[in-house]
């Protein structure tokens, strides 16, 4: 695979998790554009945990990002 076909799947696949995230918001009543935002926002830190669970051999990153994200997303709620 060349790089920019990794590339464009790489964005693909990110969009695709994004959306699902901001569907899941937009379905439980928070507006268009923050819904589309904390998307973002969603996916980057979780992948962001995700990265740092792996290289550090720990869960911690991950749950802290979630309790994290939990409040972020409570505190825009609907």
């Amino acid at each position: 695979m060349r790089l920019p076909d990794l590339q464009a799947a790489c964005a693909r696949a990110f969009a695709h998790w994004q959306e699902l995230v901001a569907a899941k918001l937009l379905a439980s009543g928070y507006p268009e554009e923050e819904a589309r935002d904390l998307a973002i926002t969603v996916v980057n830190t979780l992948e962001g945990a995700e990265m740092t669970s792996q290289v550090t051999r720990s869960r911690t990153p991950l749950l802290v990002a979630g309790r994290h994200l939990a409040r972020l997303v409570a505190s825009y709620g609907p």
